[in-house]
């Protein structure tokens, strides 16, 4: 997160550094390394198209690099007539560069027959800028030894099974070196796949190494509860032997498990290595953990931030004697840490698991940014691997616990602080906040979006706010007279 300069000398001074705090509600706030994808290589050939059938012609007529370019549009596909990529170097775009404009659209998540969206069978592959949708099994296939495929800004969206996933066992070649960054994957209706109503992940990868998953939002991977009470896959699932996979700065919005490096469904070692880092996970009041180490040695938990209130009892849990020399440290949950389930030694350090709402700036929208009065700042231990936080914003010594990093740098020779002749109170404050003293014209109450959310004329010396309509969170008041500003921080609660 950005830093917070309390320079208070002006209103509008602490109203622009104030909104440098914020992130937009609902995680409308774009990933902080997300720029658009590079243009082609010189020596690529490119080609543009316009239908489905012109995709496939344009795969079976590449030889070398090649990028294909998508124009704007809706491109069918069915079990019959998918997007098959079976040569190696292809680059597959929309036009624009906007997702949004080019939809990979298939018959309905419960549509007969086995349908994909893109099936991938070849080296060095890349997807970006486009959406696919509706198809009955998965929105991205990934065959066995399918190296350095990157997948960049798609969005996949209500697939009857997992919505991207690698295929294979161990005894398959693997998939190696892949990258999935930028990217949404989520449902926007109950799964309704017309079978068992729980068999989906958001990336579901099997037997696949040194993996890149950032900087992505997965949102409503559960079960449909009309069908049945077994909950969906993880938002995030590594297993059948996949190794040092990095997950790092995703959002995960209410799902029935979170990120989960291997499954409980398979014996012996699922997953070796890795680092689950500076993620967001909120959860609902039927999810399981938010992040799991199942069959999972060598493993390291840092900076997460989970908050799932009503949920499973537990946020981070490892589980079976596999899971030895994992590390869980620095996270801020909601609910304990669960290192030695079922024969697990896992360490825990530096964990803070009594997480409320009142450390957020607005958790009752998904907004996991910490609160700047949470008992989290500088609560952390270094962490050498940790550079930065969810925000891509360097990292104080000691570290906020979590997976945000305040900055507050504080001018003492410019501060203004409230005189000893006014006061503000109570803070926190529930419906009503009162603020005595002289010499004041005008009340605002600043949200940490910059906006003026309550304005009022004060009284003679005491002037009572009603704040019974603002969220939970920190705000600014500011009293503003004839001569000068003063401000404070106050924290709202619900009341």
């Amino acid at each position: 997160m950005g830093h917070i300069h309390l320079r208070w000398h002006t209103l509008m001074c602490a109203i622009v550094c104030l909104c440098m705090l914020a992130l937009v509600p609902g995680f409308t706030k774009a990933q902080c390394d997300c720029d658009a994808y590079p243009p082609p290589a010189p020596d690529e050939t490119i080609v543009t198209v316009s239908s489905t059938a012109e995709v496939q012609n344009a795969i079976a007529n590449a030889s070398g690099r090649t990028t294909i370019y998508l124009a704007a549009g809706v491109y069918p596909v069915t079990n019959a007539s998918l997007i098959n990529i079976f040569k190696p170097n292809i680059t597959l775009r929309s036009l624009s560069g906007n997702r949004d404009d080019v939809i990979i659209q298939g018959a309905g998540m419960d549509a007969p027959g086995v349908g994909h969206g893109i099936y991938i069978d070849a080296d060095d592959v890349t997807i970006a800028d486009l959406t696919v949708r509706d198809v009955p099994n998965h929105g991205f296939f990934i065959n066995p030894g399918s190296d350095n495929c990157t997948f960049y800004n798609v969005r996949g969206v209500d697939c009857g099974e997992q919505i991207l996933k690698a295929s294979g066992y161990t005894n398959e070649p693997p998939k190696n070196n892949g990258v999935i960054r930028c990217s949404t994957f989520e449902y926007t209706t109950v799964l309704d796949d017309g079978d068992d109503g729980w068999y989906t992940n958001g990336i579901d990868l099997l037997n696949c190494h040194d993996w890149v998953i950032s900087d992505n939002i997965i949102r409503n991977i559960k079960h449909n509860p009309a069908i049945t009470s077994t909950l969906a896959g993880p938002a995030i699932l590594l297993w059948h032997g996949s190794s040092n996979t990095i997950v790092e700065r995703n959002r995960i919005i209410e799902c029935d498990f979170g990120i989960s490096f291997g499954n409980a469904g398979q014996n012996g070692v699922s997953h070796t290595g890795g680092i689950i880092r500076n993620n967001f996970i909120v959860g609902y009041d039927q999810s399981d953990f938010a992040i799991g180490l199942i069959y999972a040695p060598g493993a390291k938990v840092l900076h997460n931030t989970v908050y799932s209130p009503g949920g499973w009892g537990w946020s981070i849990e490892a589980r079976f004697s596999e899971t030895v020399d994992c590390l869980i440290q620095n996270n801020l949950c909601d609910e304990p840490v669960w290192q030695d389930r079922d024969g697990a030694a896992a360490t825990a350090v530096s964990n803070i698991t009594t997480a409320t709402e009142a450390d957020f700036l607005h958790a009752a929208i998904g907004d996991l940014h910490l609160n700047p009065l949470s008992s989290a700042l500088s609560a952390g231990v270094p962490v050498a691997d940790r550079t930065m936080d969810i925000d891509c914003e360097s990292i104080s010594d000691p570290p906020d616990i979590g997976a945000d990093q305040v900055h507050i740098d504080i001018a003492v020779n410019d501060l203004q602080e409230l005189p000893s002749a006014i006061s503000v109170y109570p803070n926190p404050a529930g419906n009503i906040l009162t603020v005595i003293g002289y010499d004041i014209d005008e009340i605002r109450i600043v949200d940490m979006l910059g906006r003026t959310v309550v304005e009022r004329h004060a009284g003679s010396t005491r002037t009572d706010v009603t704040l019974e309509n603002l969220r939970p969170g920190s705000y600014l008041v500011v009293a503003q007279g004839k001569q000068r500003i003063h401000s404070t921080i106050i924290q709202v609660i619900a009341d």
